[in-house]
């Protein structure tokens, strides 16, 4: 009888929420979670960390690119109890579907606005330019 090997210690490590995280250790997992989610092309996933965001715009959107990477150089937080800004800035690397296929940077502002609810943080609102 076989059995699965035990999971990687970093797999349990990245699931246990540890004790020592502040506000801000969240609120930077959470914006990672929706970096990884734009970056996967994954709707449904942005949809988890950004309850609201408008998951059929965002597929007809994905479906426009071959691939894309989110990258923050910065993030600036401020933390008002229950609501967080998060002013980040970076750059945006894509392929389009269709077209030239290489790579293509732009320079972009994020703004976040986020909430917590039952210790967890999730998007209320998202802008970039």
């Amino acid at each position: 009888e076989e059995h699965a090997p035990p999971p990687a210690p970093a797999v349990i490590a990245a699931v246990r929420v540890d004790p020592v995280w502040g506000d801000e250790d969240h609120i930077r997992a959470a914006l990672m979670r929706w970096r990884t989610a734009y970056s996967q092309l994954d709707a449904r996933a942005a949809r988890e960390i950004w309850p609201t965001v408008d998951a059929r715009a965002l597929e007809r959107a994905f479906q426009a690119l071959k691939s894309q990477e989110l990258r923050f150089d910065r993030c600036d937080l401020t933390v008002d109890g229950g609501r967080a800004q998060a002013a980040c800035s970076g750059r945006a690397v894509y392929v389009p579907r269709v077209g030239n296929q290489s790579p293509r940077a732009t320079p972009r502002e994020w703004t976040f606005e986020l909430t917590k609810r039952d210790q967890q943080w999730t998007i209320a609102s998202a802008r970039a330019s």
